[in-house]
């Protein structure tokens, strides 16, 4: 690699890390870490997860037991999406996601071509 091209992609990662999409994220993303709600949320989540899976080992797939299960899951999963935090945080992803996808297409292009 010469080194014009790494400075300029020094000056496109200085360029995202300085973005309005790039500090709403970190911000988001310390909002949600730091949360006690979410973080209970997401423990009752990962519990439900392993109890459905348990159910799983132990039950047919149509039993009452893992659909008892499968209903608790959904309803942590939900539960833990709804949460204002949760919501805000996945804006700022897509965001995110939406400007280093702009990156993306403007140094790749189209590959297909």
């Amino acid at each position: 690699m010469d080194s014009r091209l790494i400075i300029e992609l020094e000056n496109l990662k200085d360029d995202i890390k300085n973005s309005e999409e790039y500090k709403e994220f970190l911000i988001k993303e310390k909002e949600l870490e730091n949360n006690e709600e979410v973080q209970i949320l997401s423990y009752k989540k990962e519990m439900a997860i392993v109890e459905y899976e348990d159910s799983l080992k132990h039950f047919a797939e149509n039993s009452d037991e893992v659909k008892t299960a499968k209903n608790k899951l959904n309803q942590a999963i939900s539960l833990l999406n709804s949460h204002k935090i949760v919501i805000e945080y996945n804006n700022a992803l897509t965001k995110l996601n939406i400007l280093l996808s702009e990156v993306e297409r403007e140094i790749f292009g189209d590959l297909n071509d």
